[in-house]
């Protein structure tokens, strides 16, 4: 039943508006468990239940919340067999978590959906740099960040089976 969830949610949103953001609105954890590889899910699901925090890494400085306009490119590295990611995510909330979900395009000369994909990057294997992290504009986000996140050459797994 959703119900406990839900109660817990709203609990919890009343205090504080960015937990329950990054709890419930982004839901990384239910994204790994219904979409990632097997070993994807071993590895990270586990890690998630003992508390490491998780991102959704979406927005750009030029798309914004336009999904298909999606600029941060991702290559396949023959020499490490895994992907390269490259560009700028902005407006992420909890920027700086462990594990994030990055939304890259994959697939070149693509210009919509299709050719995007989701990659797990893992903050304990791999260094990113981070832009001037701001508070944001918002009294009830307490724990609300938007950080701007720079990828470069950041090596990254892809994340379905």
């Amino acid at each position: 039943s959703m119900v406990p969830y839900v109660m817990a949610a709203e609990v919890v949103s009343r205090a504080d508006a960015g937990f329950a953001n990054i709890w419930g609105l982004q839901d990384c954890a239910e994204t790994i468990h219904e979409f990632a590889s097997k070993e994807i899910r071993e590895e990270f699901l586990p890690r998630i239940n003992k508390g490491e925090t998780c991102s959704m890494d979406l927005t750009e400085p030029d798309a914004g919340s336009d999904l298909q306009a999606v600029m941060l490119k991702a290559t396949w590295s023959e020499e490490k067999q895994m992907w390269l990611l490259n560009g700028v995510k902005r407006f992420i909330t909890n920027g700086d978590a462990d594990i994030k979900l990055v939304l890259a395009r994959s697939e070149e000369g693509t210009t919509d959906g299709r050719g995007l994909s989701y990659f797990v990057y893992d903050k304990k294997c791999f260094i990113m740099r981070f832009g001037r992290v701001r508070k944001a504009a918002f009294d009830n986000f307490k724990n609300f960040f938007e950080n701007p996140l720079i990828f470069v050459n950041l090596y990254v797994r892809i994340s379905n089976g």
